[in-house]
């Protein structure tokens, strides 16, 4: 070990044979043995079925045949191409509900995501040749299979009272001929003529009740779920821009200590940045210095590492003769203008899936262009802050681009009159406010331990949205300090939609601290709904200086309720429609069916063993409540998930200058059991080059049907920064899956990544 952190030559070796031999460890897995036998049934068979393509959707597997219309939630597949085919593995004979007819992976996924709120199990389902032979010769011959017994059907419309009449349709007896390829048959039925037998079906029929329209698919931006430990930073982050923005340095730098200890990295970077400039401010310079000698040896390729090395090489060559201090006029002058920085970054990603069974194919080209500025502008009686972070997502694939605006905001602060400003689009600004909006938020900052803030805007969805007149709130909070570690807000919001009431709730959040540790929390009530919105409260806690613990406990409505949850599952996508087909009272009911509860319980641990090594353990416990059955919408069944993770991170495992994480993580969830084992290491090369080679092992085990999978994922990163402004970034992952299935065994998915930034 000595040898090759002294010889670079051996070291460069070693580092390219781990790199080389990362993909090569893909081919240890191998497949089950498995036979597709024949169609078993058709279920539904549209019209525009007979182009058999190779993709579809595993809706259940049986071990027997069933009855359908036993099945839950069967009815949300009444109008796709639904079949049972009979598949045999290991010698067990399986019976498989298969959905949808799709030419890509990518529209099997798109289907897949609809149907995985009903059926938690489904997966992607790749045909075979000879099944995709069977289908066309069965619906190019027509020939007829037994169909499993089918519901009447009605048509589902608005809450009417239908009124019953008769008609007299013909009913089919089909011909039943013996299925292609069903070796293990053992009794053949005589053929069986059609003929036509009239009989009586009851049909709904509505009484001049106005029809919805046609389904629009809405393309909706996943979520990004944000934990609250994080969330929390976040606000105290702003708490502490707030309080640098008031001078007042000493709680600076209490607040910021509380974020090195619970947030992520970019939020401890920026935290660490505060400390050290609020201690040149208070012009203890020798714990500057240590702040950054220490962020330095953290961090070396952070975005703020190049400030924070110019600050440090400052004042380790400070003098402090008055003749070459800056006078005050000057300084004055200088803190009078305009500092502008920012960056741009352009990431190409590149994704292919290969299969043993079909051609490899690419399921996302996407080129993501984003742009941060940030602006001041300080005098001795105001300070102006603006903020813009913008970005352009061209998607080649779909041949379309998407723009998205996360932050546009002026925040000004006038420091003789004791007041703040801030106006566009921004977050976490206003209490009692969900997310992200646009709007205008007043500060009074009249006293030291109180002030009182009023803001009015519309909330925003997801930064893909444009202002959106037809949700707005208006809103009030105070901030106090009712003892000296204690502080408080109260918060009352308005929310309105389309002349509805969207939300309207009282809450508060509180912040205790002292030397070992910290307590937050928030309660939010909704008075219109009568109901508990959230209930969440984080702790960190130092035992010594060596163990850490932080815990977190979570209550609340998923998602958080308000009367847009109505739309939830809808035929229509504004409330200005929906309130022409159903009343006031039926949409307020709409939006508590569409609300569920969940529960989550995080508690976790830090232990420093020495300088070098470092034992972190986590435990989580989540559930989320059934919805339930209205409007046309089916239920969504509850949820429950168990978490259990370890890493142990070491300096120095490989190389003098690596650091490296080994961990394992537990899961037990309603669908599935998850083991994974992951190693990451970062390693510094020479000349500006940085490699992060990962390597990531999964074992999932289904709890709803006969699969069971290993992937295997070895990645390796590369970091190239040739100057301060300047950083190249590539990565090549490979994603090895064992899938345990007939129609697909074996799949290699390859991620490329590319892109730089550019920091001015």
């Amino acid at each position: 070990m000595i040898v090759f952190r002294k010889n670079k030559t051996v070291k460069n070796m070693l580092m390219a044979v781990l790199i080389c031999t990362l993909p090569l460890t893909s081919m240890a897995l191998l497949a089950a043995t498995s036979k597709f036998l024949n169609v078993e049934s058709f279920v539904n068979r549209p019209v525009d079925s007979d182009n058999i393509k190779s993709y579809g959707v595993n809706i259940l597997s049986f071990t027997k045949p069933v009855n359908l219309e036993d099945i839950k939630n069967i009815a949300v597949l009444d109008k796709d191409f639904l079949y049972v085919n009979k598949v045999s593995i290991n010698d067990v004979v399986y019976y498989r509900l298969i959905s949808g007819n799709f030419a890509t992976l990518k529209q099997a996924k798109k289907h897949l995501s609809r149907v995985k709120k009903h059926f938690s199990g489904a997966w992607v389902s790749i045909r075979r040749k000879v099944e995709k032979q069977e289908l066309t010769k069965i619906l190019a011959e027509k020939i007829l299979l037994p169909e499993f017994k089918q519901k009447e059907v009605v048509e589902r419309l608005p809450v009417v009272a239908p009124i019953v009449v008769a008609k007299v349709i013909p009913v089919i007896t089909p011909k039943i001929i013996p299925a292609i390829n069903a070796k293990k048959t053992s009794k053949v039925l005589p053929p069986i003529v059609a003929k036509a037998v009239p009989r009586v079906v009851p049909i709904l029929v509505p009484k001049l009740i106005p029809r919805l329209p046609p389904r629009v698919i809405k393309k909706i931006k996943p979520k990004t779920v944000i934990p609250p430990q994080i969330a929390f930073a976040e606000k105290l982050l702003e708490q502490a821009r707030q309080l640098f923005l008031d001078r007042n340095y000493a709680r600076v730098v209490t607040v910021s200590n509380k974020i090195i200890e619970i947030g992520s990295v970019e939020q401890k970077q920026k935290a660490m940045e505060f400390v050290g400039i609020a201690r040149e401010r208070q012009r203890k310079f020798a714990q500057a210095v240590a702040i950054y000698s220490q962020f330095l040896n953290l961090y070396p390729e952070s975005k703020l590492a190049s400030k924070i090395k110019i600050r440090l090489t400052g004042l380790k060559t400070m003098r402090l003769d008055p003749k070459v201090q800056m006078t005050k006029n000057k300084r004055k002058k200088m803190d009078e203008n305009w500092r502008i920085y920012g960056s741009l970054s352009q990431y190409y990603r590149d994704d292919v899936v290969d299969r043993d069974t079909l051609d490899s194919e690419q399921v996302n080209s996407s080129l993501v262009s984003d742009v941060n500025m940030y602006a001041r502008r300080k005098t001795d009686k105001s300070v102006i802050v603006m903020r813009f972070d913008a970005g352009l997502v061209n998607d080649f694939l779909d041949k379309e681009s998407e723009t998205r605006l996360s932050r546009a905001m002026i925040n000004y602060t006038n420091n003789e009159s004791s007041y703040q400003l801030i106006g566009g689009r921004q977050s976490r600004t206003a209490k009692g406010v969900l997310g992200r909006f646009d709007g205008l938020v007043y500060k009074g900052l009249s006293h030291d331990n109180f002030d009182y803030s009023v803001f009015t805007g519309f909330p925003v969805q997801s930064s893909y949205d444009s202002l959106d007149s037809e949700r707005q709130f208006l809103g009030s909070s105070i901030h106090f300090k009712p003892y000296e570690k204690v502080e408080m807000d109260v918060y009352v919001v308005q929310q309105q939609l389309s002349g509805l009431t969207d939300r309207q709730a009282l809450g508060t959040e509180f912040q205790y601290r002292n030397d070992k540790g910290f307590l937050y929390g928030i309660i939010d009530y909704d008075i219109f709904y009568s109901d508990v919105n959230n209930i969440t409260a984080i702790t960190n806690y130092r035992y010594s200086d060596k163990l850490v613990f932080n815990m977190t406990y979570d209550y609340r409505n998923s998602p958080l309720l308000t009367t847009l949850n109505a739309l939830q599952g809808q035929q229509v996508e504004s409330m200005e429609v929906l309130q022409t087909l159903l009343s006031d009272q039926e949409i307020y009911q709409l939006a508590e069916d569409r609300t569920t509860k969940s529960q989550n319980i995080f508690i976790g641990s830090n232990y420093q063993i020495d300088d070098s090594r470092q034992l972190y353990m986590s435990l989580s416990l989540s559930t989320v409540e059934a919805s339930v059955e209205s409007g046309g919408v089916a239920a969504a069944p509850s949820t429950s998930d168990i978490n259990f993770s370890t890493d142990y991170s070491v300096k120095g495992l490989l190389f003098k200058d690596d650091y490296t994480t080994l961990g394992v993580r537990l899961s037990d969830t309603s669908s599935s059991e998850i083991i994974s084992l992951r190693a990451r290491s970062r390693l510094a090369g020479s000349k500006g080059f940085r490699y992060d080679p990962r390597l990531r092992l999964d074992y999932r085990k289904s709890k709803t049907s006969e699969v069971d999978q290993y992937i295997l994922k070895p990645s390796l990163k590369v970091t190239y920064k040739p100057n301060k402004k300047v950083s190249f970034e590539g990565s090549l992952g490979i994603e090895y899956s064992n899938f345990d299935l007939p129609e697909l065994n074996d799949q290699t998915q390859y991620d490329v990544f590319l892109g730089y930034v550019y920091r001015f």
